[in-house]
């Protein structure tokens, strides 16, 4: 086990909730957010496993260890899932009379199967967005295996490995792989466990050089962080602007990871830091949003029926036509839910399974 204080970085817990906010008005159709969304998938996987790796070593999950540690996890994400499952599913059948729902989905979607189909009716049905967590949890359970492979070979042949894989997916998803697949190829479970892999591999990269940051200057961290996210933006605006090349055709997968391991390790190494960029980055506001960020993540399609079934009806009958404000008000909505989820279903249902699986 690992020094528990390295596995909380408050600048990564900000930019969850950045890129949280992110996908939520992409599923809004604002497509200017389509690249940041994009990134913001990645970075989730990336940043599970990388924080996995700094909390837990792998050779250490086995036997009794093993079972806590999957039994929690899968508890805990497949209540969530329900749970929101369920109130999904009496909104879609009081408010819009089941219309839209593909009930043969229903199934897979209970035990995160749809993660497996090459169907998007299928994998992206009721709560559709939930692929998440059933690719999440899938690393969980092979996070072991995953371990035990990686620890065979040394940092530099992981390093190798990691840069021909992504190469490879480069060379496939952009020759081979019809565009109408893709979104499919988003959800597919090997893409994403190699992200997370990616991460644990990033988290031995931290600890092998973590030394060397701490003689940086307030002002190279705010440099750093300045320039980093600058080269960001201006990855999303070039790629916005493509023209359906072969950069946009398989900009879901290879383009942004190393931007997102840049922006880990930068987190990292900056974790604590007092500079200027840092304590914008982890303001108030910004930890809140990521404390947030899995409750909005679950809960958007569901403030999006609220909105969209009983708010904007409830103004439309004082002659307020609200429809179009869609990606914007669904926020009145969202974050009082998730305060509210958070507060007194998460985190009280989190210490619950604590202390059963201490």
């Amino acid at each position: 086990m690992t020094d528990a204080a390295h596995s909380r970085i408050d600048t990564l817990t900000s930019w969850r909730g950045i890129f949280a906010i992110c996908i939520v008005l992409f599923h809004c159709k604002v497509v200017e957010f389509t690249e940041p969304t994009k990134f913001g998938v990645t970075f989730f996987f990336v940043v599970s496993g990388f924080l996995l790796g700094m909390k837990h070593r792998a050779e250490e999950m086995r036997g009794k260890r093993y079972f806590k540690f999957i039994g929690s996890r899968a508890l805990r994400l497949y209540t969530y899932h329900w749970a929101a499952l369920a109130i999904f599913i009496a909104l879609a059948v009081g408010l819009a009379h089941g219309n839209g729902a593909n009930w043969d989905a229903l199934v897979p979607n209970l035990f995160f199967a749809q993660i497996f189909s090459a169907n998007k009716d299928v994998i992206f049905s009721f709560n559709g967005h939930m692929w998440f967590l059933g690719d999440l949890l899938l690393c969980y359970a092979i996070y072991p295996l995953l371990g035990a492979a990686l620890g065979k070979f040394t940092l530099r042949v992981q390093l190798l490995f990691v840069g021909l894989v992504m190469a490879l997916l480069w060379v496939v998803m952009g020759c081979f792989v019809p565009h109408e697949m893709l979104t499919c190829c988003y959800v597919f479970p090997p893409v994403r466990i190699f992200e997370f892999m990616v991460g644990m591999v990033l988290s031995q990269c931290y600890f092998a050089v973590k030394e060397k940051s701490t003689g940086w200057s307030d002002t190279k961290v705010s440099t750093f962080w300045f320039v980093a996210i600058i080269v960001i933006v201006v990855l999303f605006a070039l790629v916005r602007m493509g023209d359906g090349t072969k950069v946009d055709h398989f900009n879901e997968f290879v383009l942004w990871e190393i931007p997102v391991c840049a922006l880990v390790i930068l987190s990292a190494f900056t974790a604590g830091r007092t500079d200027m960029m840092s304590r914008v980055i982890t303001s108030r506001p910004l930890m809140w949003l990521g404390k947030l960020s899995l409750e909005i993540y679950i809960l958007q399609a569901i403030a999006g029926q609220i909105y969209a079934y009983l708010v904007a009806p409830f103004f439309g009958h004082f002659g307020l036509i609200i429809y179009h404000l869609y990606p914007v008000g669904i926020f009145f909505i969202l974050l009082p839910l998730s305060w509210f989820t958070r507060r007194y279903f998460t985190v009280p249902f989190s210490a619950w399974i604590a202390r059963r699986f201490a």
